[in-house]
C-alpha cells in the first residue's frame, strides 16, 4: 500500500540498509495484519490472542507513515497530487471491491440498503472489509496535498485534532458517553476518513523532509512505550468504560507503537535482511488486497476458534497469499501500482 502512489514513491533497496528496512517491515507489517484477521476475538478476556492482536496493531499506523515518508517527495501542485492519488489508489480499491463482492455471496446483502451501500463503499463490506484502509490513505494524502503549503506546525495541529476527534467518537466514546456518529442508519467508524490517517502521513513526510532521526535503542524503547500505554489504555476502556480489550482499532499508545516501528525499519542494519523477504515487502499489497479471500475460504474447513485450526489457517493463507504473489508476478498481472 503504502508508496503506491507515486513514482517516486517506489523506492531502490540494493545498497541503502534503511530503505531495506523499510521493506523489511512491509512484510512484517503484513504478517500482523495476518494475525489481526485469523486469530479470533474474545471479549473481556486478557489472553495470548487478545495480547497477539495488540502485539499487531502496528501495522496500519506504520503503513501509513511510509506513505507520508515517500509521498512527500511529489513536488507537482496540489490537483496533480490529488489527481495521482485518486488514479493510483482508488482503482485498486474498486477493483478488488468488486471481486470481494462477485465472489463472495456474504456481500450481497449490504448491497440492498442505500445506508449499507453507502458504509460498503467506504469500509469494504463484511468480506473485503480490510480495503478500508486504501480509501482512508488516499483521504490522508489529500488532506496533507491541501494542507502542505501552510507548513507542518498547522498540518500537526490539524492531525493532532483529527486524530483526537477520532479517539473521542471512536475508542473513548463509551466512557465519555457519546453517541454515534449516524445518519440516517449510515454508521461512520472514526478509523476511516482522515481522522486515523492524517498524523501519521504527516508524519512520514516530516521524517523524511527533515530526516530527523532516533538510534536504534530509542525505536525500542519508544515502540515499547507504545505498546505498553496502547494496552494499558485498551485495558483501562474495557474495565471501567465497557470496551472491549480486544478490539480497539487504535489510541494515543497506537500513535507511539506505529512510530516506533517507523524507526525501527528506518535504523535495521542491512545484514539483518534478506533478498526473499525485500522482495516480499515490494508485493505487500497485492498480498494486503487477496490474503482475506484465503482466509474466508480457509474458514470453511477449520474452526479458528480451536487453536491448532487456526494456526492451519494462519499457515495456509500466509503460503497461499505468497505463492499468489509470486504467480501473478510471474503472469504480469499485477499492475505497477501494485508493486512499489
Amino acid at each position: 500500500m503504502a508508496g503506491a502512489v507515486s513514482e517516486a514513491a517506489i523506492p531502490k533497496t540494493t545498497g541503502n540498509a534503511r530503505l531495506a528496512g523499510i521493506d523489511l517491515f512491509r512484510f512484517i507489517a503484513f504478517v500482523a495484519v495476518l494475525v489481526i484477521h485469523t486469530v479470533p476475538q474474545t471479549a473481556g478476556l486478557i489472553e495470548a490472542n487478545s495480547l497477539a492482536w495488540h502485539a499487531a496493531r502496528f501495522a496500519v499506523p506504520f503503513y501509513f507513515i511510509v506513505s507520508g515518508y515517500f509521498f512527500c517527495r511529489f513536488s507537482g501542485t496540489a490537483f496533480e497530487g490529488i489527481k495521482k492519488v485518486v488514479f493510483r489508489i482508488m482503482p485498486v480499491y474498486f477493483i478488488w471491491l468488486l471481486i470481494y463482492t462477485v465472489f463472495f455471496p456474504e456481500s450481497w446483502g449490504w448491497l440492498t440498503q442505500a445506508y449499507r451501500v453507502a458504509e460498503y463503499l467506504i469500509s469494504g463490506g463484511p468480506v473485503g472489509y480490510h480495503l478500508w484502509f486504501l480509501p482512508t490513505l488516499a483521504c490522508g494524502l489529500v488532506v496533507y496535498l491541501v494542507l502542505r503549503r501552510y507548513g507542518f506546525k498547522v498540518m500537526f495541529a490539524v492531525a493532532v485534532v483529527l486524530f483526537a476527534l477520532g479517539l473521542i467518537f471512536g475508542p473513548y466514546r463509551e466512557m465519555l458517553g457519546l453517541p454515534h456518529i449516524r445518519f440516517k442508519g449510515f454508521h461512520w467508524y472514526t478509523r476511516n476518513g482522515p481522522f486515523f490517517s492524517f498524523f501519521f502521513v504527516v508524519a512520514g513526510a516530516y521524517i523524511a523532509t527533515l530526516k530527523f532521526r532516533i538510534t536504534l535503542q530509542a525505536a525500542a524503547a519508544l515502540t515499547a512505550l507504545g505498546l505498553g500505554l496502547q494496552i494499558l489504555e485498551s485495558y483501562l476502556l474495557w474495565r471501567f468504560a465497557d470496551g472491549a480489550f480486544l478490539s480497539t482499532d487504535f489510541t494515543v499508545g497506537t500513535a507511539l507503537f506505529g512510530l516506533g516501528i517507523f524507526f525501527l525499519a528506518l535504523n535495521w542494519p542491512g545484514h539483518l535482511t534478506h533478498p526473499w523477504l525485500l522482495h516480499m515487502g515490494r508485493l505487500n499489497l497485492w498480498m494486503y488486497c487477496i490474503h482475506m479471500a484465503f482466509v474466508q475460504i480457509l474458514r470453511l474447513w477449520f474452526d479458528v476458534n480451536v487453536p491448532a485450526q487456526m494456526a492451519m489457517v494462519f499457515v495456509g493463507a500466509l503460503s497461499l497469499t505468497i505463492a499468489s504473489a509470486y504467480l501473478a508476478e510471474r503472469a504480469r498481472v499485477i499492475p505497477r501500482s501494485m508493486i512499489y
